[in-house]
């Protein structure tokens, strides 16, 4: 006698279907903001949840079982790493993000904080589906015939397309490979926009290279953009990076209760450049992507890391600048090497030497590793030692996300703001300020003081759109997105040996912008650098991801085509930025052909054939008036 069915034959597959689509339908609402979600997001997560269900009725029962659970369980950790991703970066999990999901070991304090217990109702109906494996019934035969399925089948990939289309119908640009990944999710649904850039993904590995004529045609932007080198008012002199990480730009001069929360960089900033209108750049890379670009003025990648999926490609660097004039160059972080495959992607950049977590003695951990007050007392010593000139990068740890580890160690009074991720990072960024003051008081002493020209900034923006509100509210700023990119700055500080240049520039900067300005700093420059000089620039302009930018004055958002001033926060005309959306994008597709291409050698080739890019330059801004700050009495 032959076995009789088993329930989960007949109703898993729309189990499954319907119990995915309820979450991701949640989901998709929370990156909506609120908003009602679109038609066209409903009904292409709807089209994908069919088709990868009711395939299976394809497949014989104990193997319809097996395939329905690794479908559930697989889209439901999708969705779990959405959730996770969305709290600490305000995005959606990236698809090339899988290819370091190792390195979850070294940050699992972080990630652990993330999640709530509420979030393991993701996986709620897995029970469920199990339990009907147990269940037999001779009313649960099966008569469905393959024509139907297949029918289904071919309805979902239409219902697919259909939405496919009407989004790049009504949203031209949202599907491009640079825009933020949570917008495309917004129009699309998250779960199809994550199928999609799988297959782009893979596509991209197999494209065409750029032809000759798009190669030139990079090589003269970049000529024409980039002004040559000048005599460089700290030609010669060490170059000491200092990334901080999470050093927001609000925490500058602010009091609380009375107290500064960062008086150490308060009493520095006199002394110093400081840009308090410069915007986060970051993507998924994070604090790497903050190290790229003010090594190289390139936009990170679209997907993913560039230290991770593009350490083999070659890079004109400021540090590979440097060393041809006899500079040595070093880095200094006490993480793992391997983590973030800085081991292998420093070479990339030129950078000589690493002095990683197994080069410091771990005395005294907090957080991620070792803490701030010991690494930096470790780190001093040996840059007293270096031979001059050196280029070197100094990244610190202890202010990492999610700020519990530190805040106690912080001397800070922040009142009912106690316990929470906001109090608790104000601690942790006090404690780190502490550090610094120590650190930068014993430089100041040193004997290479007088030949250094020191570079901090935080590597990206701490408060992450978990806590939107509450940041928005302590600032007393509206909950608008307006105010909240407004608030997406992290601070500059260039102090030039004998204080030479001091003030508080209102340009609107970006992190593509400080290599070229070091650069120019030193006499020397980079050809390939996609960001402006601030020393020369006469105009602020941030180009963010998909397209959207920042001016002086203004913040265009690409998504939804529509302009801000930023006084006022009130919409203005779009159309009086043609000429600077066309200019956004030009430079996003580039930089993208550049990195996916590997085109440096290329472009490198390019300027040789045509006489040096510095020439190109030159003749390009042969009338130009100067520095700014010389124009204007460095004191702007």
């Amino acid at each position: 006698m032959s076995e009789s069915p088993r329930a989960s034959d007949l109703f898993g597959p729309p189990l499954v279907a319907l119990a995915l689509f309820i979450k991701f339908f949640a989901f998709n609402h929370l990156i909506s903001a609120g908003a009602a979600n679109t038609a066209t997001s409903t009904e292409a997560t709807l089209a994908v949840l069919v088709f990868f269900t009711v395939w299976t009725y394809w497949l014989p029962g104990r193997f319809r079982f097996a395939a329905l659970l690794v479908v559930d369980l697989l889209f439901s950790l999708v969705l779990f790493a959405d959730m996770l991703y969305l709290r600490y970066f305000h995005d959606i999990f990236p698809v090339s993000a899988i290819f370091y999901s190792g390195q979850l070991v070294d940050v699992h304090g972080a990630v652990t904080s993330l999640i709530k217990p509420h979030d393991f109702a993701i996986f709620a109906e897995l029970p469920l589906v199990v339990a009907l494996w147990f269940i037999r019934g001779q009313s649960l035969r099966l008569r469905f015939k393959h024509g139907f399925v297949g029918a289904t089948l071919l309805a979902c990939v239409g219902l697919f397309a259909a939405a496919f289309v009407q989004v790049q119908h009504d949203y031209p640009n949202a599907l491009s490979s640079s825009v933020v990944r949570v917008s495309c999710g917004q129009v699309i649904g998250a779960l199809p926009y994550h199928l999609y850039r799988g297959y782009r993904l893979a596509v991209s590995r197999f494209h065409a290279p750029p032809s000759p004529q798009q190669v030139a045609a990079i090589a003269h932007w970049l000529a024409e953009k980039n002004p040559p080198a000048g005599p460089g008012l700290a030609h010669g002199d060490n170059v000491l990076i200092i990334q901080i990480e999470a050093l927001q730009e609000f925490v500058i001069g602010r009091r609380i209760n009375g107290q500064e929360i960062t008086p150490n960089l308060n009493r520095f900033a006199p002394h110093c450049l400081l840009y308090r209108n410069l915007y986060g750049q970051t993507r998924g890379g994070n604090t790497v992507d903050a190290e790229f670009m003010t090594d190289t003025s390139n936009y990170p990648a679209n997907s993913g890391a560039v230290f991770v999926n593009d350490a083999i490609n070659t890079y004109d660097s400021l540090p590979g600048a440097l060393v041809q004039r006899g500079y040595h160059t070093a880095v200094f972080h006490s993480n793992s090497p391997t983590f973030w495959n800085r081991n292998r992607m420093y070479p990339a950049l030129h950078i000589q030497n690493f002095y990683s977590a197994g080069d410091f003695k771990q005395d005294d951990v907090v957080g991620l590793g070792l803490s701030d007050r010991s690494f930096l007392k470790q780190t001093l010593p040996r840059l007293e030692a270096f031979q001059q000139p050196f280029y070197a990068r100094v990244i610190t740890l202890s202010s990492h996300f999610p700020y519990n580890d530190a805040a106690h160690l912080g001397h800070l009074n922040v009142g009912n703001l106690a316990g929470t991720r906001i109090g608790n990072y104000l601690e942790n960024i006090n404690y780190t300020d502490a550090q610094l003051g120590t650190f930068l008081d014993a430089l100041a002493k040193s004997r290479m003081w007088q030949h250094t020209v020191v570079v901090l900034y935080g590597d990206h923006p701490a408060i992450r759109q978990e806590n939107r509100a509450a940041l928005l509210r302590y600032l007393g700023e509206p909950n608008t997105d307006v105010a909240w990119q407004k608030q997406w700055k992290i601070p500059l500080f260039i102090h030039v040996p004998g204080d030479k240049l001091k003030g508080t520039p209102s340009i609107t900067a970006g992190q593509m912008d400080v290599m070229p300005t070091i650069a120019d700093l030193m006499g020397v420059r980079v050809e390939t650098a996609f960001g402006q000089d601030l020393l020369r620039a006469t105009h602020g302009f941030v180009v963010l991801a998909g397209g959207s930018f920042l001016t002086d004055k203004a913040y265009y958002d690409a998504l939804n085509n529509r302009a801000y001033d930023l006084a006022s926060e009130k919409p203005i005309p779009v159309a009086t930025f043609a000429t600077q959306r066309a200019e956004a994008q030009r430079s996003l597709d580039y930089a993208s052909l550049v990195l996916q291409d590997d085109l440096v050698p290329a472009l490198n080739r390019e300027f040789e054939r045509n006489g040096s890019s510095e020439e190109l330059g030159r003749r390009r801004h042969s009338h130009h008036p100067g520095t700014r700050f010389a124009r204007r009495g460095r004191g702007a």
